[in-house]
């Protein structure tokens, strides 16, 4: 599931704060700056915007303690189960022969394919062993 334009529009100015209304029009895919100011105007009345005045010009931010909202959906995982299942295997089997540093190469490459931030520490760990492994064996 996509985020709405409101949700879009508030972690953009999370992220930006201090943002002129062209700038968030072009950014929301926003027809005119009409629509923009109204989507602006409903995320003020929720408190999850902040609007600024200075001269002539407004500045729009995220209201303090606004936490962005994370579509988790839109980031599908790249690599099965299955294909870093098989990964590890050659791993091992490498491991088992001997041959640590394209072990070492492979666990690199496992760790690209990793979903999570955890699978990342976990191969960085395994392949840190197996580079401990081969400097013992040269």
């Amino acid at each position: 599931m996509a985020l709405s334009r409101k949700d879009t529009l508030a972690n953009y100015l999370f992220f930006n704060p201090h943002t002129t209304i062209t700038v968030l029009t072009e950014i929301s895919d926003c027809e005119d700056y009409n629509s923009c100011s109204g989507l602006l105007s409903k995320l003020i009345k929720e408190g999850k915007v902040v609007r600024e005045r200075k001269n002539n010009v407004s500045f729009y931010s995220s209201a303090p303690g606004y936490t962005p909202v994370i579509d988790n959906d839109s980031l599908p995982a790249k690599y099965t189960q299955a294909e870093i299942k098989k990964v590890e295997e050659e791993v091992i089997r490498l491991q088992e022969r001997g041959f640590w540093r394209r072990a070492s190469t492979l666990l690199a490459e496992l760790s690209m394919m990793q979903n999570t931030a955890q699978g990342v520490g976990v191969v960085a760990v395994w392949r840190n062993s197996c580079a401990r492994s081969a400097r013992a064996k040269a």
